[in-house]
C-alpha cells in the first residue's frame, strides 16, 4: 500500500544522520511527491485545485472520506 514518512526515522533529516538514512528518507520524500503528482493528474480539475497544496497523506485521507 502506501509508505508513510511517519514510519521513518524522525532524525533522518538531521545533517549528522548517516548518509544511508538521509538517502532513504529523501527517496521516500521524492516518492511521496511523485505519487501526489500522479494522483493530481488523474482527478478532475475541480479536485486538483482543492488538493494541489496538500501533502499526499492528507490528500489520501480526504479522498478516502469522499469516496467511501
Amino acid at each position: 500500500m502506501f509508505f508513510f514518512l511517519e514510519n521513518l526515522n524522525s532524525n533522518a533529516h538531521v545533517e549528522d544522520a548517516e548518509e544511508e538514512v538521509r538517502n532513504e528518507y529523501q527517496r521516500h520524500v521524492d516518492d511521496d511527491e511523485h505519487t501526489a503528482c500522479m494522483m493530481l493528474s488523474n482527478i478532475s480539475p475541480k479536485l486538483q485545485r482543492k488538493y494541489e497544496n496538500m501533502d499526499i497523506h492528507t490528500m489520501i485521507m480526504y479522498l478516502e472520506e469522499l469516496f467511501d
